[in-house]
């Protein structure tokens, strides 16, 4: 080689360096969130509903064991969770405080299993710990949302496999219907626009089918169509989410704006804001993260602010490992800085669970679905993520210090270049490595894997990846089955069988063998091998389970 070579490859190297440099600025920074396992609730449950009144948090309703609805809640108080009875049981129901310090809830199935729905209705009132029950809904519900207005009035709207339609609590004893919607919607969003207005949107229909179009109900004035809605769709989480929760704006100035997440064609996740009933994307500092530490996310909850300290957050769980995630947003800013945190691997969290803000400014989840069973075995489990004492994340008050690092970084990567094609000149024998369980070269490999996706291609063979990364075949193999435990052709299939499970998810009507081809497999009984060496189940009793 000349001996102008190495200069080359500084120049290049820095040249690369720069550009991936500038790509980690936009790379979202990561933190290790501090996490407190709660006492476990008296009764677990799943389908129930959340929230803080004062200094305490209220869990209410759901299901318990076997898919019984239980008309029983619980309350956090000194440490301790204290059993309370409801009027009536409130499965897959609705919750919304009211500015009068009382909760309005309403509806959940009426059976076991998930069975017909509610027109029950109750008050809770936090300082005597009590439930009363006072009438009924106009539309027996399940699957509802509920916002209160300015007026004291309550927006009531949202069904399951029931006529849906606009209701109106009038903040005294009666339930009036008050519009019909263009859409039928299971959990929807409700938003108020101005003090006396509000919209209603949603992702599915009332069967969990997903609309084709996305149509916006108003309060006032005729249904219209966003554009908005053309690219990005809400999310929906499949449990309770609060309007209020993602609140941001201010009444007293006329200001009402709400933070929702929302995703496009090809699964990129990002957070939309509606101010005053107009949508856009708010501006982030980086993507929404979908995967980290080589799992990928499943995100649980809506978004959760923290208006005093103008934060917003966002709950999601590996689907591997069982690691909780937490996405901070600080949404004043014009570029708003988003940070991941995680905690370790909790296998004893689930799905299914929402989250609600603690007067400390924490985030406290409570209950939830064992999906490595089903929805007769809920959880009992409570945890607590310390987000109100996160150091804020990195922004443009201390951005040179991570150029800084990011320069140092650079210079020692030419200086490594430079030892391996030194070392490259020498002939030596070829030897095994001394470490296999190489972590930072299986971050690399995730890495490689979620951001090129290579396991797509059906020939793709170690010498590939190991070319890709710039290392020996060899590496790759002992570095594989000293971190996980697997054969090269095992993790590769891990993934494609994860990409099996989108398409199967997004689209219930594609034929196997296109699922198949698509996610890397050469042909649809190797698929199916793979599918059920990973899962337990075949890919058509796994597409069964999302048809319930």
């Amino acid at each position: 080689m000349p001996k102008k070579a190495p200069f080359l490859i500084i120049l290049i190297t820095f040249i690369l360096s720069s550009a991936h440099t500038r790509a980690d600025d936009l790379t979202c920074p990561l933190t290790k969130i501090e996490v407190q396992r709660l006492p476990d609730l008296h009764i677990a449950r799943g389908g129930h509903t959340i929230f803080a009144t004062g200094d305490e948090v209220v869990v209410v309703g759901g299901h318990t064991t076997g898919f019984v609805p239980t008309a029983t809640a619980e309350y956090l108080k000194d440490g301790q969770w204290h059993l309370l009875n409801t009027v009536y049981s409130h499965d897959e129901g609705f919750s919304v405080t009211l500015s009068s310090g009382k909760v309005l809830l309403g509806g959940g199935h009426l059976q076991p299993l998930g069975i017909g729905n509610q027109f029950v209705i109750e008050f809770y009132d936090p300082t005597r710990h009590s439930f009363r029950g006072y009438g009924c809904l106009d539309h027996k519900r399940c699957w509802a949302q509920a916002l209160e207005m300015d007026s004291g009035k309550v927006i009531i709207s949202g069904n399951w496999y029931e006529q849906d339609g606009i209701e109106l609590y009038d903040g005294k004893v009666n339930n009036t219907p008050l519009k019909p919607v263009r859409q039928s919607r299971a959990m929807p969003y409700i938003f108020r626009t101005s003090k006396d207005d509000a919209l209603v949107f949603g992702t599915y229909d009332m069967h969990a089918k997903r609309l084709d179009t996305i149509w916006i109900d108003h309060l006032k004035g005729e249904p219209t169509i966003e554009p908005f809605f053309e690219q990005w769709r809400p999310m929906s989480y499949g449990y309770e989410h609060h309007s209020d929760d993602s609140f941001i704006g201010d009444e007293t100035k006329d200001d009402f704006t709400y933070l929702f997440s929302v995703t496009d064609s090809a699964g990129q996740v990002a957070i939309a804001r509606c101010h005053n009933g107009h949508f856009s994307l708010l501006p982030t500092s980086c993507a929404v993260p979908t995967s980290c530490k080589g799992d990928s996310i499943l995100w649980l909850t809506s978004l959760i602010a923290d208006r005093q300290a103008e934060r917003a957050y966002m709950v999601g769980r590996g689907k591997r490992n069982g690691r909780l995630f937490v996405l901070t947003i600080l949404y004043k800013q014009n570029t708003a800085p988003l940070t991941l945190s995680y905690t370790e691997p909790m296998p004893e969290t689930g799905m299914g669970i929402t989250a609600v803000l603690t007067q400390e400014g924490h985030l406290l989840m409570a209950g939830g679905i064992d999906t490595t069973i089903n929805n007769f075995e809920p959880l009992a489990t409570a945890v607590l993520l310390y987000t109100g004492q996160q150091q804020t994340p990195t922004s443009a008050t201390n951005t040179h210090w991570f150029w800084w690092l990011t320069a140092i970084a650079n210079l020692l990567l030419i200086v490594l270049l430079l030892w391996i094609w030194k070392r490259r000149r020498i002939p030596i024998a070829p030897q095994q490595p001394e470490v296999t369980a190489d972590e930072p070269l299986m971050q690399r490999l995730c890495l490689l894997m979620e951001e090129q996706r290579p396991y797509l291609n059906s020939d793709l063979k170690r010498q590939d990846v190991a070319d890709l990364l710039q290392t020996n075949r060899t590496y790759i193999t002992d570095c594989i089955k000293a971190t996980r435990g697997q054969t090269f052709n095992q993790f590769i299939n891990s993934y494609r069988v994860e990409h099996a499970k989108q398409l199967l998810s997004r689209h219930p009507d594609k034929k196997m063998s296109a699922v198949a081809i698509e996610s890397g497999f050469n042909t649809e009984s190797s698929f199916f091998r793979a599918f059920k060496a990973e899962t337990g189940i075949t890919p058509n009793e796994w597409r069964a389970t999302l048809e319930k």
